[in-house]
């Protein structure tokens, strides 16, 4: 009785993992993905890109030229750069035959603030779009029809943004944990997106977001995260979901890619431990499931492996006490064979063995079950999400990511006063 109420809890854990705990991973793949068509511009109104150059200037001009390319008629680019007056007057005259193209910087003398929360905050003041577009020079599109996609969902007045992606070159990550990097940096991409497609979006990426201009002066722009470095991205997102629907896009033509070379991996911690840093000041229900779901992956072969120890002694016991009366029913029938109607008196397979062996093969069956359709739903959204389809190393990371995640968090706890602005 108590192997078949573990093999039930089994079930209904598993089912309530694939339907809920892990909903976001099937909800991306439950997103369109059809770029709009060629000839098909979205109305979505005036578009800015707001794009802060991060000293940059050798290929700046390669950058601004990939802006200009892209198929949206009214358009304007507001560059900020991260340089002195006398450097932004030299690109200003250099660009100035450019259209449409506004050029700007900081000041030098700034300190003790998110100099790229101030560059997004200047360069929003100065766009005049209806729609702003944020981002910055280390990122580039793959597509001339990047804006189209990205603002199309603008284009309905409930929503307040529209949320893009940034496609890290995976080739980049290097040593052995390469492979469970990919996969963590999937799974938070998918649980940010899922949130924001049920309605409660807690993250986005501040280098590819598109939201209506006139809410950044309703929420007051970055006042409410001043004193941090971060938060453009996932406090500010929260705060915007207040005036309408935030839309995650999953459409190729909107992503936007990045290359980090030699970086990669460093900076694939601090954007983690960026985000570990900020959840704190976050809406923190969706963190607890998520952290319920990933701890809930031992229950599975926890549970198989109970059930499995609860048959043993009885699947040994039983076995031990038929293979006596089995070899006495196969000398029988091979002494003659018509004396097959002697062996009805023996009992082949008494109920103790097989109800023994039916809970262990039902125990192991459920779990490679869970372990399948786990795989299966993870492959479907790396594909969404340009990555690599991994597959039997499913099971083993998802088993690793609470503990590691956990690791990681107390690891970089004493590092969270550098998040601060009066640290800097």
């Amino acid at each position: 009785m108590l192997v078949l109420i573990l093999l039930i809890l089994m079930a209904a854990l598993g089912m309530w993992t694939l339907r809920g705990g892990l909903a976001a991973w099937r909800h991306v793949t439950q997103m369109p993905d059809t770029p709009l068509p060629a000839d098909s511009t979205p109305d979505a109104g005036k578009v800015s890109i707001v794009a802060f150059a991060l000293r940059d200037e050798e290929n700046l001009s390669g950058y601004v030229d990939t802006l200009l390319a892209q198929e949206y008629a009214d358009l304007e680019i507001v560059l900020v750069c991260d340089a002195s007056a006398e450097a932004t007057a030299m690109l200003s005259e250099k660009f100035e035959s450019v259209p449409n193209l506004h050029i700007t910087f900081i000041p030098p003398g700034s300190h003790n603030l998110s100099r790229h929360k101030l560059a997004q905050t200047i360069g929003i003041k100065a766009a005049t779009g209806d729609v702003v577009v944020i981002t910055d020079t280390s990122v580039w599109p793959g597509s001339t029809r990047w804006i189209p996609n990205l603002v199309a969902p603008l284009a309905q007045s409930h929503t307040a943004a529209s949320l893009g992606y940034i496609h890290p070159v995976f080739t980049d990550y290097q040593g052995g944990s390469k492979w469970y990097r990919q996969f963590d940096h999937v799974c938070d991409t998918a649980e940010w997106m899922g949130a924001a497609y049920e309605g409660a979006p807690f993250r986005a990426d501040g280098r590819n977001l598109a939201f209506r201009r006139k809410l950044f002066f309703k929420v007051k722009g970055y006042a409410s995260t001043i004193n941090l470095m971060d938060g453009d991205d996932d406090m500010f997102v929260e705060l915007l979901a207040g005036y309408g629907t935030c839309v995650p896009v999953v459409v190729p033509e909107s992503f936007l890619y990045t290359r980090w070379g030699e970086q990669t991996d460093r900076l694939h911690v601090d954007l983690k431990e960026r985000y570990a840093f900020t959840r704190r000041f976050l809406n923190n229900a969706p963190h607890y499931s998520r952290s319920l779901t990933s701890w809930a992956q031992w229950l599975m072969p926890l549970g198989a492996l109970l059930s499995v120890a609860l048959c043993m002694p009885r699947l040994i016991a039983s076995l031990g006490a038929w293979l006596p009366s089995a070899a006495k029913a196969a000398e029988t029938l091979t002494r003659d064979i018509n004396s097959l109607t002697d062996l009805m008196g023996y009992d082949l397979i008494p109920r103790t063995l097989f109800g023994a062996c039916a809970g262990t093969a039902a125990a192991i069956g459920i779990y490679l079950w869970f372990a399948f359709a786990e795989i299966s739903l993870y492959r479907r959204t790396a594909s969404c999400l340009e990555a690599v389809r991994l597959f039997w190393s499913v099971p083993l990371f998802m088993l690793w990511r609470p503990i590691g995640n956990f690791l990681f968090r107390l690891n970089h706890h004493s590092t969270r006063k550098s998040h601060f602005t009066w640290q800097r």
